[in-house]
C-alpha cells in the first residue's frame, strides 16, 4: 500500500505522487529501452574505433535540412542494392587497443545484413560489449547500410526470411531470428544517429541529412517499432551530448503536427533539446508558433518549458496566453501547469500554479515539489497567503508541495492554519517522512479529539489517512501509537459509520487476526475485514 498523500477540499480529494524522477517525465510518456546501459557501453566502445567523417561536405544547405533520396521500397530491394555495391576500403591504420580501422566502411547488404543485425541484437541482449564494438562499426560506418537498416525496420516480419539460417527451421526459431534482427536494427540505427547527428558523417553520406531521413521514416514504422526506436534515439548520447539537438526541432514538430495521435511518442525526441539553449534561442519564433498552434497539449507544454529556459519573462507571458487558451481544455491546462512546474523560476511557478486554484492539477504540484528550490518558494508564498487569510485551496496545494520540510513546521501549520483542509494536508505531508516520533502522533490525536472545532480540528478521514502514513513509514512507539489511534476511531460510536469502516479497513492488514473481533458486526455490507 502506498503512503497517503491526500487532503480533502471542497472540490474533492488531492493526491500527490512524489516518485523521484527526472524532469523529462513531466508528460509521463517515457519509454525506456530495456537495456539502455548496454547501448551506452557499446557506444563508448565503438566511438574509439570509428573515425569521424570530418566536416560536412558539399553544399552547406545539406546540413540544414536536405533529405537523402529514399531507398527503394521493400527490404529485398534495399538489401540487393547493398549487395551489389563494391567495397571501397583505404589502407587500414592502427586503431586504439590494437584494432584496425578503415576510413570508409563498405556497405553491408543482402543476406549478410539480416544475419549481422541478428548478431547485434543477440550481443546487446547478453551484454557482450566486445562483440558490439566489433559488429556496430560495420553498419554505422556506411550511410548506405544505415539507410538499408532503416528500410528493413519498415518490414520487420521479413527479417527472418532474409536470414539464410532461417531456412528449414521451424516457425518458432524463425520468429526468434527475426526478433533478434529487429532488435539489432533498433540498436544499430539509434547508435548511427547518435554518432552522426551533430555533423560530419560516414564517407558516403552527410550525418545531419541522414538523421533527418531516419526521422522522416518514423511514420512508416509500425506502432511498436516506432515507439521503441524513438525511445532509443531519445536517450542516445555521443560524447556526452544527446543525439538530437535543436537543429531537428522543425523536423520533430512536423512529425507531431502530421500525426497528432502519435505526438505523445514523438515528443520524447524533443526533450533532449531543452539543453541546447543556443540552438533553441535561434528558433524562438518556432517555439511561439508551437504554443499558438493546434499542436497536441504536451508538445505545446514542451515549447512553453523551452521558452522559460530561454527567458523567464517570455515564458511567463506565453504561460498566460496558453492558460487562457486552455480554459475549456483540461488536457492543455494540465500540460501547461506541468510545464510551469518544471520550467518556470520557483517563485513565478508558485504564483502561476496557485493562481489556477485547481486541485485537479496535483501532478503539477508534485513535479514542482521535486525541485530543490521549491520548498523555500512554497513557504514564502504560503506565509503571504495565510497572513492575508486568502485562498485555502492554494495554501493546501502549497503545503502538499512541502514534502521533506521540517516536520515541526508542518505540525505548526497543522495546529494554526484557519482552514481544516489545510491542517489535514499538513498532517498528511508531515507523516510521509520516515520514522516520525510520537510527538507527531500525539498532535494528530489532539487534532482528532478537537475535530468538531472548526478552528483547530481535523476530520476523522484525514486523521485515518495520516495515521496510515505513520504505520507505513514509522517504527517502534510511533507506529504502535498510530495503531491505537486507529483502533479508537474504529470503536468510536459517535462517528459516522463510513469513518469507522475506513479505520477498520486501514487497520486490517497491520494487526493480528482476530484482534478486530469486537467489530465483526460493524456494517454488514462491508466485506473488507471478513
Amino acid at each position: 500500500m502506498k503512503p497517503a498523500d491526500r487532503g480533502t477540499t471542497d472540490t474533492g480529494p488531492v493526491r500527490l505522487e512524489h516518485a523521484a524522477r527526472r524532469p523529462a517525465a513531466w508528460w509521463d510518456r517515457a519509454r525506456r529501452p530495456a537495456s539502455a546501459l548496454l547501448a551506452v557501453l557499446a557506444l563508448a566502445a565503438w566511438l574509439l574505433w570509428i573515425p569521424s567523417g570530418g566536416p560536412v561536405r558539399g553544399d552547406p544547405e545539406r546540413a540544414s535540412g536536405a533529405v537523402l533520396p529514399p531507398a527503394p521500397d521493400g527490404p529485398a530491394a534495399v538489401l540487393a542494392a547493398g549487395a551489389e555495391t563494391g567495397r571501397a576500403e583505404r589502407t587500414p591504420a592502427a586503431a586504439p587497443g590494437g584494432l584496425r580501422e578503415t576510413s570508409e566502411r563498405p556497405p553491408v547488404g543482402g543476406l549478410d545484413l539480416a544475419a549481422l543485425l541478428a548478431e547485434i541484437g543477440a550481443a546487446e541482449r547478453t551484454g557482450d560489449v566486445a562483440a558490439l564494438a566489433a559488429l556496430l562499426p560495420r553498419i554505422v560506418g556506411s550511410a548506405q547500410t544505415l539507410r538499408a537498416v532503416a528500410a528493413l525496420l519498415e518490414h520487420p516480419t521479413q527479417l527472418a526470411a532474409l536470414d539464410p539460417r532461417a531456412a528449414g527451421v521451424h516457425q518458432g526459431a524463425s520468429a526468434r531470428l527475426a526478433d533478434r534482427a529487429r532488435h539489432g536494427a533498433l540498436v544499430a540505427l539509434s547508435v548511427g544517429v547518435a554518432r552522426w547527428s551533430r555533423g560530419g558523417g560516414p564517407p558516403d553520406g552527410d550525418g545531419v541529412a541522414l538523421t533527418r531521413e531516419v526521422l522522416a521514416r518514423l511514420p512508416r514504422l509500425d506502432e511498436e517499432t516506432r515507439a521503441e526506436l524513438v525511445g532509443w534515439i531519445g536517450r542516445s548520447e555521443s560524447a556526452g551530448l544527446p543525439a538530437l539537438d535543436a537543429r531537428y526541432l522543425d523536423a520533430v514538430l512536423e512529425l507531431c503536427r502530421a500525426d497528432p495521435g502519435e505526438a505523445a511518442t514523438y515528443v520524447e525526441l524533443l526533450e533532449p533539446m531543452i539543453g541546447d539553449l543556443e540552438g533553441l534561442g535561434a528558433q524562438r519564433a518556432t517555439l511561439w508558433g508551437a504554443i499558438a498552434s493546434g499542436h497536441a497539449p504536451f508538445v505545446r507544454g514542451f515549447a512553453l518549458r523551452a521558452l522559460f529556459a530561454l527567458d523567464p519573462e517570455a515564458g511567463a507571458l506565453a504561460a498566460t496566453e496558453l492558460l487562457d487558451a486552455a480554459r475549456r481544455d483540461p488536457a492543455l491546462r494540465s500540460a501547461a501547469a506541468a510545464a510551469i512546474a518544471a520550467g518556470a523560476p520557483p517563485s513565478r511557478a508558485v504564483e502561476l500554479l496557485v493562481a489556477l486554484r485547481d486541485p485537479s492539477l496535483h501532478a503539477a504540484f508534485a513535479a514542482f515539489a521535486a525541485r530543490p528550490e521549491a520548498r523555500a518558494a512554497a513557504r514564502e508564498h504560503y506565509g503571504r497567503l495565510v497572513a492575508a487569510g486568502e485562498d485555502p485551496t492554494g495554501r493546501q496545494l502549497l503545503v502538499a508541495s512541502l514534502r521533506g520540510e521540517d516536520p515541526e513546521l508542518l505540525f505548526a501549520i497543522a495546529e494554526t492554519d484557519p482552514h481544516a483542509a489545510v491542517r489535514q494536508q499538513a498532517f498528511l505531508t508531515a507523516t510521509l517522512a520516515p520514522g516520525e516520533g510520537q510527538g507527531g502522533v500525539r498532535a494528530l490525536r489532539a487534532a482528532w479529539e478537537r475535530r468538531t472545532d472548526p478552528r483547530l480540528g481535523v476530520p476523522a478521514r484525514g486523521v485515518v489517512l495520516a495515521a496510515e502514513n505513520v504505520i507505513l513509514n514509522g517504527r517502534g512507539p510511533a507506529r504502535d501509537e498510530a495503531l491505537r489511534l486507529l483502533g479508537d476511531i474504529a470503536r468510536d460510536r459517535d462517528l459516522a459509520l463510513s469513518e469507522r469502516l475506513l479505520a477498520v479497513r486501514t487497520l486490517r492488514p497491520h494487526v493480528p487476526a482476530g484482534s478486530l473481533a469486537d467489530l465483526e458486526g460493524l456494517g454488514d455490507e462491508d466485506q473488507a475485514w471478513k
